[in-house]
């Protein structure tokens, strides 16, 4: 009795016979009823095509193993080591960007179809009026965190903005672009998802984040009660440090003259011209005043330019302040 084993493989039916020794024969199987041949030659099929793809330049069929394309030279893109390859950013459908974009789908696609027309991912200069006006939160809402930290950080800088903004305004599509690619490339990890599978995977990778929107929402008013609060208490600071600089500065100078006159016996009065025997250094937007220039009697005063009030220093160099409306 013989007992006969077929397999296929691409081109070729192997079968394996006890009656010649065990041993595996290769080239055409024996007579097989036809539905068995049709079994055979789409496994045959199956098997040839796992081994194959398209070159994304020509088109043309090549080695899935191979690095280039043998039609016209171009490299292949690497094929996932498993039964599962990744799937080629060059075979995503405007369906797959749709799903991705979710709002505004239509608007997006149209723009992306500038950067096909010259070549797979090639720039195209077109305009984005979010990103011109708001890059920060347009790149937020549309989930580009790394782009979004990078305009932050660059927006810090004076005047980065002037030149940040109209560039980011032409090339905000393309960069959104380049990212949904990326995205999408990663989120379908596998050639042989299910339609549902694939537009699941999709629409968690892209979208956008609606907690963007509410952002401003929320923050406007809170950054409006916290300024309403900060800057007059800032200004109130400031101002109060302006006249403490006023009556520092004339209580020092009381002090200049009482030596000058302890060191000038002679001396009845002071006058500006011996301010400066009397140790005085002007300072900055404060302005001093000699209101009386009697030996035993003198007085000075001084106020900030910014300040609100004018302190007075007496003989004893005691100060005292003068709220000027």
């Amino acid at each position: 009795m013989t007992v006969t084993v077929f397999s296929v493989v691409p081109g070729k039916v192997l079968y394996y016979s006890m009656s010649h020794g065990s041993r595996w024969l290769h080239g055409q199987a024996p007579s097989l009823p036809l539905g068995l041949m049709s079994s055979f030659a789409k496994q045959s099929g199956k098997i040839e095509e796992d081994h194959m793809a398209f070159c994304p330049k020509c088109g043309k069929e090549a080695v899935k193993e191979g690095s280039f394309c043998q039609g016209c030279g171009a490299k292949l893109p690497v094929q996932g080591g498993g039964p599962q390859g990744s799937v080629a950013a060059s075979h995503l459908q405007e369906s797959d960007y749709r799903t991705f974009i979710g709002k505004n789908a239509d608007k997006y696609v149209a723009k992306f179809g500038h950067f096909s027309s010259g070549g797979e991912g090639s720039f195209a200069a077109t305009w984005h009026w979010p990103a011109f006006f708001v890059p920060f939160f347009w790149m937020l809402y549309r989930k580009m965190y790394f782009w979004a930290l990078l305009v932050f950080v660059i927006g810090a800088i004076p005047f980065a903005w002037l030149v940040m903004m109209p560039v980011i305004g032409l090339t905000g599509n393309y960069m959104y672009f380049n990212h949904a690619r990326k995205k999408m490339a990663e989120a379908m990890i596998s050639s042989e998802q299910s339609e549902v599978q694939r537009a699941v995977a999709l629409a968690r990778a892209g979208g956008v984040n609606s907690l963007i929107v509410i952002l401003p929402v929320v923050l406007v008013p809170i950054i409006a009660i916290l300024a309403a609060i900060a800057i007059p208490q800032f200004a109130a600071y400031r101002q109060r440090a302006f006249d403490m600089q006023a009556k520092s500065h004339v209580q020092n100078a009381c002090y200049g003259v009482s030596a000058f006159f302890q060191q000038n016996p002679d001396r009845a009065e002071i006058d500006e011209g011996s301010l400066s025997q009397a140790g005085y250094t002007p300072l900055k937007d404060v302005e001093l005043t000699i209101l009386d220039p009697d030996r035993e009697t003198f007085s000075l005063s001084a106020r900030h330019v910014r300040g609100r009030s004018r302190y007075v220093a007496k003989s004893d160099c005691t100060v005292t302040e003068v709220r000027e409306q």
